[in-house]
């Protein structure tokens, strides 16, 4: 190991070598302008990730990790023609402040927001002139209105899963906490582990699903990942 000012220190640890580079410093003793600056992005993503370790249950490393994902939101554009907006969600017929993350086989994990509750996703706020598609609609009758238009002179949908609206509803968890153990939920995870039964939880937490299942609104496979907008982990 050399302890020379500004040179390079390498510690042999089982074999490996640590390249360890010290820190340039000024004449005066101040930090050179280019380390300071990395300094403080590393002081902040640090942050990140501790703020995602408390909020999560995460270790350090996941965190960091997740702290500098991207995300795709697709863009929601559903208000019908001459009808009033639901005030709950300003028409857009989901809940724009809560948004889940979820791996679906795309380019970045999506950020799916949960279903308006107060009009069912229609974004309107009365229904005389809504087409059946409302989370809780049968089915059927939204088969059924698309095929009314197409035998009114509509041209057909390409998606006959979406019908090209290129989104859906499914019923899903969206929000899920880790929550310290009561003691008897403590007691029975060491009488599982003694059964050989381990758990992957954090040590002293469970998972908590505090809305249950809820109406989450999905990009239909038919959605192109270039038609999303990407969203850093960081302006969430």
């Amino acid at each position: 190991m050399t302890d020379r000012l500004n040179g390079p220190k390498v510690l042999r640890i089982a074999n490996f070598q640590i390249r360890m580079l010290t820190v340039g410093v000024s004449g005066h003793g101040k930090l050179c302008a280019g380390t300071g600056h990395s300094m403080v992005k590393d002081h902040a993503r640090k942050n990140a990730a501790k703020a995602l370790m408390a909020k999560t249950g995460y270790g350090y490393q996941k965190s960091d990790r997740e702290s500098r994902r991207r995300y795709l939101f697709f863009p929601i554009t559903q208000v019908w023609n001459g009808v009033e907006k639901c005030v709950a969600c300003d028409g857009s017929g989901v809940d724009r402040h809560c948004l889940y993350p979820k791996e679906l086989g795309r380019c970045h994990p999506v950020l799916v927001p949960p279903v308006c509750s107060i009009c069912r996703g229609c974004g309107c706020a009365t229904h005389e002139q809504c087409p059946p598609l409302h989370t809780g609609d049968a089915a059927r009758l939204g088969v059924d209105y698309f095929r009314q238009l197409e035998l009114s002179g509509e041209p057909a949908r390409d998606c006959r899963s979406c019908h090209d609206l290129q989104y859906c509803y499914e019923l899903a968890i969206g929000r899920m906490e880790l929550i310290p153990d009561t003691p008897d939920i403590a007691l029975e995870k060491v009488r599982s582990q003694a059964a050989g039964r381990p758990g992957n939880i954090r040590p002293g937490y469970s998972l908590f699903v505090p809305n249950g299942l809820e109406y989450l609104r999905f990009p239909c496979a038919c959605a192109r990942d270039g038609d999303a907008q990407v969203v850093s982990a960081k302006d969430l």
